[in-house]
């Protein structure tokens, strides 16, 4: 089947003492169509956010592509991704709102 279009892979997000997301592994294959569900705070934006790089992680990598959108090949290591890196990327990645107020800092 090959390597997955978008990869979570180990990721973590926490607001403060709370912990959002732990350990997230998801892998969605090209063409697939993926459905989040779950109850009211159960992290459902919070993932959609991280993958459009609105929001940073706190572990873990997310992948686009078989390219790591939240992290970048420096000197041999993985870093965190610099703003012209996550442009580049996320230059792969589109999104249609359900609500147009999901996000109520942009129009």
């Amino acid at each position: 089947m090959g390597e997955p279009m978008v990869r979570f892979e180990n990721v973590a997000k926490r607001y403060g003492a709370l912990t959002v997301l732990d350990d997230l592994n998801l892998d969605i294959a090209r063409n697939e169509k993926v459905c989040i569900i779950g109850p009211s705070g159960s992290g459902k934006t919070t993932v959609l956010r991280m993958l459009m790089t609105l929001e940073r992680i706190d572990g873990g990598v997310i992948w686009v592509d078989g390219e790591p959108l939240t992290h970048m090949q420096k000197n041999g290591q993985m870093v965190p991704a610099s703003d012209r890196h996550l442009r580049r990327v996320r230059g792969k990645i589109g999104m249609v709102f359900q609500h147009f107020n999901l996000f109520p800092h942009m129009t």
